[in-house]
């Protein structure tokens, strides 16, 4: 998103700047009661601003405006696409010149305006030396230290023991419904998200996390999605251990962070639904690939299957509530 030498050019014009979220920033200038906007957007990842709700953030724009006594305003769009033929149809419902990343191309439609202040000789040279550059830089922190985290306790229970040893496993945090809920153990439900039995579970779940993850924090952003990673996987060790009071089974002991991986599977899921036109097929495979996971693990009797499975709609509940109250609150933000 813009850098330095956009935001420079701007501030030489007297132009202000405004982040209403992690994809659109807003620049503006008020001269003699004449505002003029120029609004950037962001739509490369998974997560789409469509015609409507870009129509809508210019029309809370011209509001709020309005109520301040602004009603000569002028706004352009410059939207940083992927792809063209998707994003042509803004041009029905604001002014927006396309920002083609794809061939670094600014792509101006006979429909729209053909300068904006004086911006148009400029923008391809800065708007994409911009974009290439922030994009280099956009590094998943909280994916990497969530998987950082899991090998370093990994590292340190080996040294102590065998994380294949079920009771020293236990005397480290793993979950038990009788410890939990009989000698109120509590700390276990979220212990137990960080412990893994033996190599081979902890590089299986540590390439999930990063393969899902890392997509997952670049839509939601870095807060959100630990909030969903880490509130789905208690969920899951939460209903896993429920479920094995309620049978009897005093025997199971667990942990794993497939839990909460699959929780940011099903906040995944959530995504592509939002932006079915744009993810086509890729919807369908994600969730063909979910199912024949979750049957893979009823073949095999030493997985949790009711962790990944509380895990996953926790995942699609709690994913949706945070997309749905992002997408509302960057409306809100605007104003």
């Amino acid at each position: 998103m813009p850098g330095a030498l956009l935001d420079n050019y701007f501030k030489s014009k007297n132009y202000k700047k405004a982040i209403i979220t992690n994809q659109i920033y807003l620049y503006g200038n008020n001269r003699d009661n004449s505002v003029k906007m120029c609004v950037v957007v962001d739509n490369t990842g998974l997560r789409k601003y469509s015609s409507l709700e870009l129509n809508e953030l210019e029309m809370k724009f011209r509001q709020d405006m309005s109520g301040e006594g602004y009603d000569n305003l002028e706004i352009l769009f410059l939207v940083y696409t992927d792809n063209v033929a998707r994003d042509r149809e803004l041009i029905n419902y604001i002014n927006v010149w396309l920002l083609d990343v794809k061939s670094n191309k600014i792509i101006v439609y006979d429909n729209q305006p053909q300068n904006f202040d004086g911006i148009e000789a400029w923008i391809e040279d800065i708007a994409f030396s911009e974009k290439n550059s922030t994009r280099k830089i956009s590094i998943p922190i909280v994916s990497i230290i969530l998987i950082l985290i899991n090998v370093l306790v990994y590292i340190a229970l080996e040294s102590k023991g065998s994380t294949l040893d079920v009771y020293f496993m236990l005397n480290h945090g793993a979950s038990s419904w009788e410890l939990e809920f009989k000698e109120m153990e509590l700390y276990r439900l979220f212990t137990c998200m960080f412990i893994h039995f033996g190599i081979e579970h902890l590089v299986n779940n540590m390439f999930m996390l990063y393969m899902i993850g890392v997509q997952i924090e670049k839509i939601y952003g870095r807060g959100r999605f630990l909030f969903i990673y880490l509130l789905s996987g208690l969920f899951a060790s939460l209903v896993s251990s429920m479920a094995n009071m309620l049978i009897g089974r005093n025997d199971i002991i667990s942990g794993g962070a497939s839990g909460a991986i699959y929780g940011i599977m099903g906040a995944m899921i959530i995504v592509l639904w939002f932006n079915r036109k744009q993810a086509g097929e890729i919807i369908y495979r994600f969730i063909i690939l979910v199912i024949l996971m979750v049957y893979g693990g009823f073949t095999d009797t030493g997985v949790d299957n009711v962790a990944h499975i509380a895990g996953f709609f926790s995942g699609i509940v709690i994913g949706g509530i945070v997309y749905m109250t992002s997408k509302k609150q960057d409306i809100k933000n605007a104003s």
